[in-house]
């Protein structure tokens, strides 16, 4: 009895620690993803959706190249269109160069994390981006982000693709239960 009831309480502990990780483990289908592209106004007809991103960072989405007009010049361009399910995130990071993306349709929560006066690295900024935002993290900024119950579908210019992407596990996200 003893021994059961300690089981079960460690298995209650594990969970309460986790929820941040629970919500991603399941992965985001690619059916889904098309839904969600389709209803932000991506055209996907001949287009393979691919699952993309690690479950262990949280990075678990969908992503496809789609052709588009560049607006200020008319000139085409590639735009790769991502999205995440309700609810997923991704844990803390920072890439080499900007990072510029478009909202299409839901929403996400974002934390970028900065030195306080000690030099201690802190959550000190969180903002919510929504459908029509237009947001630019630049390079080297360590940041998180958690998609809204609607998802997040968003895209970037495609010459992104060489962009590093640092996960630093080190540091826990604001939504990660300790």
């Amino acid at each position: 009895m003893k021994l059961k009831l300690l089981a079960l309480l460690t298995i209650a502990a594990y969970s309460i620690n986790t929820q941040a990780h629970d919500i991603a483990q399941t992965p985001y289908s690619t059916e889904a993803a098309a839904v969600d592209l389709g209803l932000a106004g991506y055209d996907l007809a001949g287009r393979a959706l691919a699952i993309r991103g690690n479950l262990a960072t949280g990075a678990n989405f969908v992503d496809v190249v789609l052709p588009a007009i560049e607006p200020s010049t008319g000139a085409p361009i590639d735009l790769r269109a991502i999205c995440y399910g309700p609810k997923r995130y991704v844990l803390p990071h920072s890439h080499d160069e900007n990072e510029l993306f478009h909202v299409t349709r839901g929403g996400c929560k974002f934390w970028t994390l900065e030195d306080d006066a000690d030099g201690y690295k802190i959550w000190t900024k969180s903002y919510v981006a929504k459908t029509g935002d237009t947001i630019r993290i630049p390079a080297r900024v360590i940041h998180c982000l958690l998609a809204s119950s609607q998802g997040l579908c968003m895209h970037v210019p495609w010459d992104d693709r060489t962009r590093s992407v640092d996960f630093v596990p080190t540091i826990k996200a604001p939504f990660e239960k300790d």
